[in-house]
């Protein structure tokens, strides 16, 4: 079990616009990509829920995902600031 900061299960960053450069991403395998609207306003925050801990473990057994205390980075946004660019039709659901 991984530990976690006592106060929350999830621990806020910031409410945001996005600054960072990066918009357009892809997966590990290159077959999907994405990009995330320049003014795309949202929260970041790290979670420490067990289903964010899972579904990052599932993935890539957390290397890139899980911070040092054992929380999943995420930036959440609604979907109008989202645009897949390739690769859509490989998009699944993951049960935890």
């Amino acid at each position: 079990m991984v530990s976690r900061p006592a106060s929350s299960i999830c621990r806020i960053i910031a409410m945001q616009q996005m600054h960072h450069t990066k918009r357009t991403h892809q997966c590990c395998c290159g077959n999907m990509s994405w990009r995330i609207a320049a003014k795309a306003r949202g929260t970041h925050v790290v979670c420490y829920c067990a289903d964010c801990q899972t579904y990052a473990n599932t993935l890539d057994n957390g290397a890139a995902r899980v911070d040092s205390d054992g929380g999943t980075e995420i930036f959440q946004t609604l979907p109008m600031h989202f645009e897949f660019l390739a690769g859509k039709e490989h998009l699944a659901a993951l049960r935890l």
